[in-house]
């Protein structure tokens, strides 16, 4: 341990005396944040961006009253500017559109809708999702929207004593619940400000960044007959590897830490109020690019090699997962579901906005999932590493 701990305080000094890396790994990210965020806040204008209405089948077996009040929002103006609705008579074909992609999502609405609402709970009610991520969002925050504000006023009716019975018309109640919706939507993650979107893109991608210079400093030390008289010392070859990985590690939290701090303070960036959940994205994300960055460095046997591979297939997973291109869709929105930033973007982002914030969960359960491979694998090659060196 001993050992270990030397080696990574070698490492995180001999990084420290490097100033074109320091100036690439901090100063570049919060330098991009700026001009992108400047020269592209127009895209992200609240009044100026209409977002691709989703096309929705709706499976109703709900005969109460919430029925009356679920059919007045669906046909109201504001929401028909999102949601095409089609009715359907079953679930069976509700599934096959969805597979034929005659609608984006489908809705399933059980018997006991009304029941649920009427006692101020929540309504149960099952969202199938078609192939657009972006879509189904879309869809489950106007959805979302609709069942938490009726289950809230019904719920305050019945503290005040009126017995479950709605004081409103079906015309007043569904005028009120889409005036609420319209309001949620101002959080929505299409209504992020372009600061907010880049400081969450770039983090990401120069969290990535971050990773590959551990693997390159393996090599290049390699290359430099410089760690063969570390191992002379003696040092066994994995506290070496171990070592120089660790300091990487906290090198590339620092980043993040400083990243976020900075963009809070300075560009006046709302993180959010889950912050925890943003932190174990930019850990994940930092296993992930150091664990990746280890495997190629067992495979390539090259700085020069790795350094070339891996910053392209960086540049690569950035622009699919829409670093580059303002919420990318259709056929690189699925591309980009193979990118280690589309799981880590699409959860800071989340939980950045405080919507659908479930999702961002998953999300990060898919990236602990692929961190883990990766880290497998680097073990696997990290062996290949210190067969070099001996």
């Amino acid at each position: 341990m001993r050992n270990i701990l030397h080696v990574m305080k070698l490492e995180l000094l001999q990084i420290s005396r490097m100033r074109s890396v320091l100036l690439i790994l901090f100063v570049l990210p919060l330098l991009l944040i700026f001009v992108l965020g400047s020269a592209l806040s127009s895209q992200f204008s609240a009044n100026e961006y209409t977002p691709e209405q989703v096309k929705l089948a709706v499976y109703n077996q709900d005969t109460g009253m919430m029925k009356s009040i679920l059919h007045q929002f669906f046909q109201s103006t504001k929401t028909q500017e999102i949601l095409e609705v089609t009715n359907v008579d079953s679930e069976m074909e509700l599934k096959n559109r969805i597979q034929a992609r005659e609608v984006d999502g489908g809705l399933i609405i059980p018997a006991t809708f009304s029941t649920e609402i009427m006692g101020g709970r929540t309504a149960g009610w099952t969202y199938v999702a078609g192939p657009s991520t972006s879509k189904n969002d879309m869809a489950r925050m106007m959805l979302q929207a609709f069942t938490d504000q009726t289950t809230q006023s019904q719920a305050a009716a019945i503290v005040l004593g009126v017995n479950g019975t709605p004081t409103n018309s079906s015309n007043q109640k569904a005028e009120s619940i889409n005036a609420v919706k319209i309001g949620k939507l101002q959080d929505n993650l299409y209504e992020a400000s372009s600061f907010q979107y880049y400081s969450c893109t770039m983090l990401i991608m120069f969290l990535l960044f971050g990773g590959m210079s551990s693997a390159i400093s393996l090599l290049r030390e390699r290359e430099n007959k410089t760690l063969q008289r570390m191992i002379a010392a003696p040092v066994a070859v994995s506290h070496v590897i171990l070592g120089k990985l660790l300091g990487a590690t906290i090198l590339s939290i620092m980043q993040g830490a400083i990243i976020i701090g900075f963009t809070g303070i300075v560009y006046g960036v709302d993180w959010g109020e889950h912050l925890l959940g943003v932190g174990l994205t930019v850990f994940f994300t930092v296993i992930a690019s150091i664990s990746l960055a280890a495997a190629l460095a067992g495979i390539l046997k090259s700085s020069k090699a790795v350094e070339s591979i891996y910053s392209t297939i960086v540049f690569v997973m950035t622009f699919l997962s829409g670093g580059m291109v303002v919420f990318v869709g259709g056929e690189l929105e699925s591309a980009g579901k193979f990118t280690l930033n589309y799981w880590a973007n699409g959860s800071v982002f989340r939980f950045m906005m405080g919507v659908d914030v479930n999702t961002a969960w998953h999300l990060l359960f898919v990236l602990m999932g692929i961190a883990g491979v990766l880290l497998l694998l680097a073990v696997r090659f990290s062996r290949r590493v210190g067969s070099i060196y001996e």
